[in-house]
C-alpha cells in the first residue's frame, strides 16, 4: 500500500484554511491495482457532484473551471490510481489540491463549503498503528519498524550488541567467574542485565527519533530483565507468545498489531468510563449544541467525534450558536468537521472514532477544561 500521512501541524494548517469554494472528497480505495479502475470512476462521479453543488451556489465560471481542472488532474492520473491504500481524502480549492492515501477504510462523501472537512483524516492520526519491535534473544537481537497494515523494515541500529555472549566477553554465559562473584544462575542474570542495558542504550536514538511505542519479543527471564532496565517510556503491554528473535516478520507484525489494537480499545474504554464521572461534574458533554459552544470558547480538552458523521449547518464564530441546515450545500458545512478545526486550533486533543466508541451513542462528545 502507498500511504501519505499528514503531520499534526499540517492538519492544524488545513483547519485554519478558508476559501469560498473548498471541496473535500473521501472514498474507499483498494491497494489491488487491477481493481483500482472502479475507484477512479467513483472519484470522477464524486467530483461531478461537488462541481454541481458549487454551480447551484452560483460560484463564478472561472472558479468552477479552475476546480474542475484540479479534480480532473487526479481523475486522469492513471498511474496514481495504480498505487492506493484503503481510503483516499482529497482537499481542493481553485488554486490548491492535496491528496492523502490512508490505511483506514472511508466512506463515499462530498463536502462543499468555505473550509475543509477533517474528521476522515483525523482517524488515521488518532491511532497511527505503528511501532518498533525489539526481538531480543540471548543468541541474537533484531529491531523491526512495524508500519501500517503490517509493513515491516528491519533496522540497522548502531552499537547494537550481536548477542549476550559478546557483551559478557565469554563464549558461554554460564561460565563461572574465577572470583566467584557471579556464578551459576545468579551470575547468568547479572550478565543478561548487562546485555539488556547495552541493547537499551543502542535503541535510544532510534526510539527518540521515531517517537513510537516499543513492543518487546523475548523469552523469560530476559523479557522481564529488559523491562527492568528499559529507559523508553512507551512500551506496549502484553506478551507475544510463540514469537522469538528469529520469527518471520509477518508473524511479528501481526502480533504487534494485536497489541496496538488492544491498547487503542483500552484507551477508548477509559475515555468512555471517565466520561460519566466528568459529565456529572459538568466537565463533559455529549450534547451537540453544547459542544459547539465549548469548542468556540476554547474550553474543550478532548473531543471525540464520529468519523463518518455529517451534519450540515453553521456554528457562530463568536458565541458558538449552532444552526442546522436541512440539506448539505455550499452555503453550509459539516459542523462536526468545524468542531474538530476549532478544537485543534485551541490545543485540544481530537479523537476520531467509530460511533460505537463514543459515549451515549452520540456523534460527538467533549471533555471540558471548565464547566459550561
Amino acid at each position: 500500500m502507498h500511504i501519505d500521512m499528514p503531520t499534526l501541524a499540517q492538519v492544524r494548517e488545513l483547519a485554519g484554511q478558508r476559501h469560498a469554494a473548498s471541496v473535500t472528497i473521501t472514498l474507499p480505495t483498494t491497494p489491488v491495482t487491477p481493481k483500482a479502475r472502479r475507484d477512479r470512476i467513483r472519484f470522477g462521479n464524486l467530483a461531478k457532484e461537488a462541481l454541481e453543488q458549487l454551480r447551484e451556489a452560483q460560484h463564478a465560471p472561472a472558479t468552477l473551471a479552475a476546480l474542475e481542472e484540479q479534480l480532473a488532474s487526479v481523475e486522469d492520473d492513471v498511474a496514481y490510481w495504480d498505487v492506493q491504500a484503503r481510503g483516499l481524502v482529497v482537499f481542493a480549492t481553485p488554486d490548491k489540491l492535496l491528496t492523502f492515501r490512508l490505511p483506514n477504510r472511508l466512506t463515499d462523501a462530498v463536502e462543499v463549503s468555505d473550509r475543509f472537512d477533517l474528521p476522515p483524516l483525523l482517524r488515521a492520526l488518532t491511532f497511527p498503528h505503528e511501532a518498533v519491535a525489539l526481538l531480543l534473544g540471548q543468541n541474537g537481537v533484531r529491531v523491526l519498524s512495524i508500519g501500517r497494515e503490517g509493513a515491516t523494515v528491519e533496522l540497522t541500529v548502531p552499537d547494537m550488541p550481536k548477542d549476550a555472549s559478546s557483551v559478557a566477553s565469554r563464549a558461554n554465559l554460564r561460565d563461572r567467574s574465577p572470583k566467584g562473584r557471579t556464578q551459576g544462575s545468579e551470575g547468568h542474570k547479572v550478565m543478561l542485565r548487562s546485555y539488556a542495558r547495552r541493547v537499551d542504550q543502542a535503541l535510544r536514538s532510534v526510539l527518540a527519533s521515531a517517537r513510537l511505542p516499543l513492543a518487546v519479543v523475548a523469552a523469560e527471564p530476559l523479557r522481564s530483565i529488559f523491562h527492568g532496565v528499559s529507559s523508553h517510556d512507551d512500551v506496549l503491554t502484553g506478551e507475544l507468545p510463540g514469537l522469538h528473535e528469529g520469527s518471520p516478520e509477518t508473524e511479528v507484525a501481526a502480533g504487534v498489531r494485536a497489541l496496538l489494537d488492544a491498547r487503542y480499545a483500552e484507551e477508548l474504554a477509559v475515555l468512555r468510563e471517565r466520561f460519566g464521572d466528568r459529565q456529572a461534574r459538568g466537565m463533559a458533554t455529549a450534547n451537540t449544541a453544547a459542544v459547539a459552544q465549548a469548542v468556540t470558547f476554547g474550553t474543550v480538552s478532548t473531543l471525540l467525534v464520529d468519523m463518518d458523521a455529517s451534519l450540515p449547518g453553521l456554528i457562530d464564530p463568536t458565541d458558538g450558536t449552532l444552526v442546522v441546515d436541512a440539506d448539505a450545500g455550499a452555503s453550509s458545512y459539516n459542523v462536526f468537521g468545524e468542531m474538530c478545526c476549532r478544537a485543534l486550533l485551541t490545543g485540544a486533543r481530537v479523537v476520531s472514532a467509530r460511533a460505537s466508541d463514543i459515549p451515549e451513542g452520540a456523534p460527538v462528545a467533549a471533555f471540558l477544561r471548565a464547566p459550561l
